[in-house]
């Protein structure tokens, strides 16, 4: 718990824009000391099939952007047209 509030902050600084010299690595006490319950979640947990719309979106959403990363990454580009030069700058076009 301690590790991941350490690793919250030093996110949280990094943003910011703040250097963090004087934040040091837990301790191996800190690491395996006992996390002290100080509060309950008030409200019951939501239930599988009213989550799972959700999740199942989010799994697919997941996947169809590692899917298109994959084909963009395979994906090779060909001009089938070549180049065409600007027009002459003096073309006698009346405005």
């Amino acid at each position: 718990m301690i590790r991941r509030q350490f690793i919250a902050g030093a996110v949280m600084l990094a943003i910011a824009g703040i250097a963090a010299p004087a934040l040091a690595q837990p301790t191996m006490e800190q690491l395996l000391a006992p996390v002290k319950l100080e509060e309950r979640r008030q409200r019951p947990a939501p239930d599988c099939e009213g989550v799972s719309p959700r999740i199942r979106a989010a799994l697919e959403a997941a996947e169809a952007r590692h899917i298109i990363a994959e084909l963009r990454a395979k994906a090779r580009i060909e001009k089938l047209i070549p180049d065409v030069s600007p027009p002459a700058s003096n073309d006698d076009h009346k405005d």
